[in-house]
């Protein structure tokens, strides 16, 4: 936090670093090692190809289309982003955590959407409990 207030300081010039800078902060994408660095630009790619294609076709039902932008928007955030400031460029073991159940949410819908569908309004005991999940990752996401 003195970090910040000397930044405020109007007759200081303070001279700041981007590794400085990168340690203050939560985004870890410019220390990540270079083969995860490459998974973060494949799954943006991929993300961007997958809303070009949707978006020129429209193949996919709404719910399908939203559920997939907000697994790779959750994928994203937990892999780019610290929880705490500081640290390392590793990423924990609890945001893979995070990232294998943002994937568990959306294949979940893929794997189950007729029956959602179908079932209309009464939902499922894991039904409820997946929602839960994704609600709480957006939660945490946001944060």
């Amino acid at each position: 936090m003195a970090f910040f207030k000397n930044l405020l300081k109007k007759d200081k010039v303070v001279d700041v670093s981007m590794e400085e800078l990168e340690t203050q902060g939560k985004n870890r994408l410019e220390v990540l090692n270079p083969m995860i660095k490459r998974i973060v630009l494949t799954i943006a790619i991929s993300w961007t190809l997958f809303q070009l294609y949707t978006g020129f076709f429209g193949l996919l039902p709404a719910v399908l289309q939203r559920s997939t932008t907000m697994g790779f928007a959750l994928v994203l955030a937990f892999l780019g982003y610290r929880f705490r400031n500081g640290g390392s460029g590793k990423i924990p073991v609890h945001d893979w955590v995070l990232v294998v159940l943002s994937v568990a949410c959306v294949v979940y819908l893929y794997v189950n959407f007729e029956s959602l569908v179908n079932r209309g309004g009464s939902p499922s005991n894991m039904d409820v409990i997946m929602g839960c999940i994704a609600v709480l990752l957006v939660l945490e996401a946001a944060r």
